[in-house]
């Protein structure tokens, strides 16, 4: 739809920095490749780490475990899997690192310690950080969770991430711009904000109650673009929806 509608092109490219840390902070990483121009002390730099081993290493396990996820069962956990390519790093290892072309010295003395720094200081807090990470820890997801959630990030190529400038109310500004376009003059669109609502779905259509006093509104259809918790929260159901009301709460 932002395709459509032109505002694609208004949108800024995202520059993102990554940066790892251990709970001692003994050692700091910080991956750049997301900005135009580095910002980091290049002392920093994840490229640079380890005598530049560290970051090849954690792009060989990333593919790793993008190859495997689809192939194994909700048992089988990132913990597992680290685990796995620690004890035995060129069986787990070997086949992404062809893949990539990268090569890893199997017989380097150094390389378990390697792995556990990737593990520690990259991946472990990376799924930390996901919303539906286990409350336990990173290590007791399913490797398939984050991994999934990777690669429908990262795609078959880089993402093409953007910002709004100015905040998303452009974004609905050019939306309702473009809508009264397309429409005849008995079309109308009003952007309402800092609004409570409280929406009643049936087979009739939609109720939306808001919180200035007045009545329900009526409407054929009624998208909500919220976060699932907040979606639920706000949404009831008449009783001859009573029954798919039920489902949405329990999913």
């Amino acid at each position: 739809m932002m395709r459509t509608v032109g505002y694609l092109d208004k949108m800024k490219p995202l520059e993102d920095t990554t940066s790892y840390t251990s709970a001692d902070a003994r050692l700091a990483l910080t991956d750049d490749s997301g900005l135009k121009s580095g910002v980091s002390d290049p002392a920093f730099n994840i490229d640079y780490a380890d005598d530049g081993k560290l970051a090849p290493l954690s792009k060989v396990v990333h593919r790793a475990a993008l190859d495997l996820f689809e192939t194994v069962t909700n048992d089988y956990t990132v913990g597992h899997f680290f685990a796995d390519c620690i004890n035995s790093p060129r069986e787990f290892l070997s086949q992404a690192a062809t893949e990539l072309h990268i090569e890893i010295d199997w017989n380097d003395p150094a390389l378990n310690a390697r792995l556990v720094q990737v593990r520690d200081l990259i991946y472990y807090p990376r799924i930390a950080a996901m919303y539906f990470t286990d409350d336990r820890g990173p290590q007791y997801l399913p490797l398939r969770s984050p991994f999934q959630y990777y690669k429908i990030q990262e795609g078959s190529e880089a993402p093409k991430r953007c910002y709004f400038s100015h905040g998303a109310q452009t974004w609905l500004e050019s939306l309702r711009d473009y809508l009264l376009a397309q429409s005849n003059a008995s079309v109308t669109i009003a952007i309402r904000t800092n609004a409570g609502v409280q929406v009643t779905a049936g087979p009739d259509g939609a109720f939306i109650d808001k919180d200035d006093g007045q009545a329900a509104e009526r409407f054929d259809l009624c998208v909500v673009t919220t976060h699932a918790d907040d979606a639920r929260a706000l949404l009831r159901f008449t009783a001859a929806a009573s029954s798919e009301g039920l489902r949405i709460q329990k999913s």
